[in-house]
């Protein structure tokens, strides 16, 4: 499947290492226009664990207004990725329905 052009949302999902942890940010809503922009952030995030030996990834969902099921497969994909990679990624602070998707 080819991934179309993100929607112009103006926030696009800060990565970050802080120490041993490579920090996403995503903000406001992930969709099927903006999950494109969430999975290659988390690639990045990857591609930082396995060149610094980071710890893992934390993806904070504290600015995550609203997630529909392309943001729950771009989040589980990355999951996948990161396992084969040998780490792990963990949310933090989601909001109470994208915790009820992803338990």
């Amino acid at each position: 499947m080819t991934e179309g052009p993100d929607r112009d949302t103006g926030v696009q999902p800060v990565v970050e290492v802080v120490g041993r942890v490579v920090v996403v940010r995503p903000a406001d809503e992930i969709d099927i226009a903006t999950a494109p922009s969430l999975s290659r952030a988390l690639d990045q995030a990857i591609t930082h664990v396995r060149a610094s030996r980071a710890d893992r990834i934390v993806t904070d969902c504290s600015r995550v207004t609203f997630c529909d099921s392309s943001g729950i497969n771009a989040l589980l994909a990355a999951r996948l990725k990161a396992v084969r990679a040998g780490t792990t990624i963990h949310l933090t602070n989601p909001a109470p329905q994208l915790q009820r998707r992803c338990t």
